[in-house]
């Protein structure tokens, strides 16, 4: 969910792509550049203050929206992502391909 502070509004938009930084979510209305919003995850109830750094029309005349957490938080989304310095060519990425 996203609440928008300056309106006290609610929005619900699945989230597209989470990541350690914010996530990438769809919404019927369009945000405005820099603005914060609270972030909520849905099945923890946390929330996370956030800002909205890009927003494009999709061709269903929705908004694709990237919204970033105010301050670090890689455990908001309570989720495993692979480190920073990661690579596909990493020994590691292909020992279980076998």
């Amino acid at each position: 969910m996203i609440r928008t502070q300056a309106l006290n509004r609610e929005r619900t938009a699945a989230a597209a792509r989470e990541c350690t930084h914010g996530a990438l979510v769809g919404l019927n209305v369009e945000p405005h550049l820099g603005q914060n919003v609270d972030l909520q995850n849905v099945a923890t109830s946390e929330t996370q203050k956030s800002i909205v750094v890009f927003v494009i029309m999709a061709k269903d005349g929705k908004f694709v929206v990237g919204i970033e957490f105010a301050a670090p938080n890689p455990s908001f989304w309570h989720m495993s992502f692979p480190p920073e310095d990661w690579s596909i060519s990493h020994p590691d990425a292909k020992a279980n391909l076998v």
